[in-house]
Parts: C-alpha cells; sequence; structure tokens
C-alpha cells in the first residue's frame, strides 16, 4: 500500500495465485517422483544423463499444457465464478501462465540437484531467482503501474533465475 495501490497489489496477487496453485501442485510432486529416481540412477552416470533430458520434457510439456489451459479457460472461469470483479488480472494470468513451465523445469532441476548432492548450489541458485523474480515484479509494477506489467516483471526475473539454475544444474 506503500508503493503501490492496493487494486495492483491484489489483482497482481489474484492472477499470481490462480496459475501457482496449479502450477505448484505439479511441481512438488514432480520433485517427490524423482529426487528418489534420480538419488538411485547417482551411480550410473550415464543413465542419469539420459534421464533428466526426458525428464524436463515431459515436465515442461505438461507443465505448458496445464498453464496454458488455465490461460485459455481464465475470461470464462472468472465471468462465471466472479461475474468481472477479477477481469483486470486476465493479461497478468496469460503472462505468467506462458513463463510458468520454466517454474515446472525448475523442480527437475531442483531433484537433480538433491539428488547429486548439490545442495549449496540449489540454495544460492534459489535465493538468487527469489531476488530476481521480486525485483522484477517490484520493477514492472513500477514502471507500468499494472498487475500486467508486474507479471511480466516476475517472469523475466524468474526465466532469468530459472536459465541461471540450468547453467549450473545441467553441465554436472
Amino acid at each position: 500500500g506503500t508503493f503501490f495501490s492496493s487494486e495492483l497489489v491484489g489483482t497482481y496477487f489474484f492472477a499470481y495465485q490462480i496459475v501457482v496453485q496449479l502450477g505448484t501442485l505439479l511441481s512438488d510432486n514432480v520433485y517427490q517422483v524423482l529426487a528418489p529416481s534420480f538419488a538411485r540412477m547417482n551411480q550410473d552416470l550415464q543413465r542419469l544423463r539420459a534421464a533428466v533430458p526426458r525428464a524436463l520434457s515431459v515436465v515442461v510439456l505438461i507443465g505448458a499444457t496445464a498453464s496454458l489451459s488455465i490461460a485459455a479457460i481464465y475470461e470464462p472461469l472468472e465471468r462465471a465464478l466472479w461475474h468481472g470483479k477479477w477481469s483486470a488480472a486476465a493479461q497478468a494470468v496469460y503472462i505468467l501462465a506462458v513463463a510458468w513451465p520454466a517454474a515446472a523445469g525448475v523442480s527437475v532441476l531442483r531433484a537433480l540437484q538433491m539428488a547429486t548432492g548439490h545442495f549449496r548450489q540449489w540454495g544460492t541458485v534459489t535465493l538468487i531467482t527469489a531476488i530476481a523474480s521480486v525485483a522484477g515484479t517490484v520493477i514492472g509494477a513500477y514502471v507500468g503501474r499494472t498487475a500486467a506489467t508486474a507479471a511480466l516483471g516476475f517472469a523475466i526475473g524468474g526465466l532469468s533465475g530459472a536459465a541461471l539454475n540450468a547453467g549450473f544444474a545441467l553441465p554436472r
């Protein structure tokens, strides 16, 4: 409220929650399955190297399908449930839904990092991603003064963090 209007914050938060609820459900389940699977493959690096790209492909495809489905049905769903109260969140939902599959991919990277004992690496990259995401959200909200620009800033920060994480996790 000190820096941004309650309307901007509420609209962005609503859009974020709509996309992230499904995303978190998928990401956490992927992590729970892949971490022990990757840990069992840790002694067979060829198998692990083959499994990670396949897992990334499947998870990003499922994540894209889920998040883009949310984007596709958001407007009719919003009209049916909230009668236009959250229509201003539509653009932010679209932006977050397009960016979210990269976050789904990060769950595979996290499972790989945990299975191979790279805890500090995961923690450092996660901290950097969090800072970049929050900074991006604040900058986007400040520059555009809309939930959509806040979402765009968040997406840029989050995608940058995902790319950084991939750069550290995948070469190993």
